[in-house]
């Protein structure tokens, strides 16, 4: 729990970025203790370092906040390993790496990124050979890079190779991500452009270009528990599909995956392969590959190759996977009804090909009443405190990345103070609205209007430390919160009075003054 010099409870803002670097001042480094990066100014500093060359082989950056890169033509974001070039001291060069592409120094982001489930907003990427949050990251087979838990929840991405969380990854895995820009590139996926190996990786913003996919362009190593439902359009002579665009280098296996964005196709036919082509799942595969326990109800659409799973496939072998019955194009899979895939015996199918429940039906109706993934549905809890004080809304079950908006309508005898979230200050408002990333508990937290009890003489607390029990001066009504937010204790002050609670951090609010207190 994050927590202010004064002991007052810490507020969770947006940091705006505004241009300027500077550098984090937490972490070593390490997988236990990793570099800390605060606020976007140090986000953009860790993108300096990366593309300057600097080797981040085994080390670890932590995002702790959401940040907004308030991105436009004026403030374009260069993303984290720019693979074929770097930038000098006042960030302006744009020379080539003279070394080639694949010399050990070109820049690319070698270590471990954890976004820790925060969001980015208004990233704006527009021209850039490798492009998203990300350019490029390499690892080895052996110690591949890493980025997982990062939410890039709107803007815009345009690039050669082009994806919303990286641009190029070779012997990356990618895990838990989630992307709602805008993607537009030569190769061009939701999540990644090029390569990488994903898991639970799922997106929403449409994806436009030549060889384009919901979560990946081409080439991917692996791609496991993902879904798409943004649109994916191909442009001339194109390979699009709604999980990945095409598979060329390599066989995959496509498993635990879903799309039910539309995907199209439609241009001349291409002279030397296969195009275009569209698949609701796959474009086009020219290797030994799977499609395994996955489902297609977008529609479909192209000029040329047109499949319900995959447009064009050499070698492919498909086991237990479906699509919606009204694509008529004959291919491998099985068409099901609309009403067959709704229900609990489809999910059942699903899940018989894994080892563990993976699928779950959908019973609040987030995606149409078609099966969903069991680790994309988030729960908010929304209360008031005092129970009695206000009335909320908000609560649910949600799609990871789904826009919520928390209101409450405090009684006649209450104002709200502030919306705390998992423990953390973060409106003042009457509405909240936030970008669900994991199950989250929101308190409207209320305190009386009446102005007159609201005034305090000046607060005291003795002592502090303490070892259970302490003396509260001042006079008012007193109200003690715990670090998550609830009220454990609501009494009229005047004078002295003795407290006695366990262990713990609390926060003492008499009228308009708030003091921490730790007993030990």
């Amino acid at each position: 729990m994050l927590l202010v010099l004064t002991g007052m409870m810490a507020v969770a803002q947006t940091s705006v970025w505004n241009g300027n670097r500077a550098l984090w001042t937490k972490g070593t480094g390490t997988e236990n203790d990793p570099y800390l990066l605060e606020s976007a100014e140090h986000l953009a500093y860790f993108a300096y370092i990366v593309n300057k060359g600097y080797n981040t082989t085994d080390l670890y950056f932590r995002l702790t906040t959401d940040i907004d890169l308030n991105g436009s033509e004026d403030l374009p974001w260069i993303p984290i390993g720019l693979g074929n070039r770097w930038f000098s001291e006042d960030g302006c060069d744009r020379r080539t790496n003279s070394m080639g592409f694949y010399s050990d120094i070109h820049p690319s982001f070698l270590g471990h990124f954890d976004g820790g489930g925060h969001c980015i907003f208004n990233i704006y990427v527009d021209g850039e050979p490798y492009a998203g949050l990300f350019g490029m990251v390499q690892g080895t087979t052996d110690n591949p890079v890493v980025i997982e838990n990062v939410f890039v929840i709107n803007g815009t991405v345009a690039g050669a190779t082009s994806g919303g969380i990286v641009g190029k990854g070779i012997n990356a895995q990618i895990s838990h991500c989630w992307n709602g820009a805008s993607i537009s590139g030569t190769f061009g996926g939701g999540i990644i452009g090029d390569g990488g190996n994903l898991d639970h990786c799922y997106n929403t913003g449409p994806v436009t270009g030549t060889t384009v996919g919901g979560i990946v362009g081409q080439n991917a190593r692996g791609i496991e528990q993902c879904y798409n439902s943004g649109s994916v359009t191909g442009e001339g002579q194109s390979h699009v599909g709604g999980i990945l665009g095409r598979q060329v280098a390599s066989g995959i296996t496509v498993n635990n995956c879903y799309n039910i964005g539309t995907v199209s196709a439609i241009g001349p036919m291409g002279s030397t392969s296969p195009a275009p082509a569209a698949g609701g799942l796959i474009g086009l595969i020219v290797r030994q590959s799977e499609i395994t326990n996955s489902y297609n109800v977008g529609e479909v659409y192209g000029s040329n190759h047109v499949g319900c799973l995959f447009g064009y496939g050499q070698s492919v072998v498909v086991e237990n996977s479906y699509y919606l019955d009204a694509c008529t194009e004959s291919e491998m899979g099985t068409a099901s009804t609309a009403d067959f895939m709704r229900s609990q015996e489809f999910v059942d199918l699903l899940n018989a090909g894994n080892k563990e429940t993976v699928w779950i039906i959908d019973s609040n109706n987030l995606n149409d009443g078609f099966p969903v993934l069991a680790g994309t549905i988030s729960l908010v809890d929304v209360t008031s405190n005092p129970a009695e004080a206000g009335e909320v809304t908000g609560a649910g079950a949600y799609m990871i990345g789904t826009f919520v908006t928390v209101t409450v309508t405090p009684t006649p005898d209450y104002l709200l103070n502030y919306w705390s979230k998992d423990g953390e200050r973060v409106s003042e408002e009457l509405s909240y609205t936030f970008a669900v990333t994991h199950d989250c508990k929101l308190v409207a937290n209320l305190t009386p209007s009446d102005v007159e009890e609201l005034k305090a003489s000046a607060l005291m607390i003795r002592p502090n430390p303490t070892r259970g029990q302490f003396v509260v001066e001042g006079t008012g009504k007193m109200t003690i919160m715990n670090l998550l937010g609830q009220t454990v204790l609501i009494k009229d002050v005047e004078g002295q009075t003795t407290v006695n609670l366990s262990r713990g951090i609390y926060f003492v609010q008499l009228g308009n003054v708030t003091q921490k207190v730790i007993v030990e």
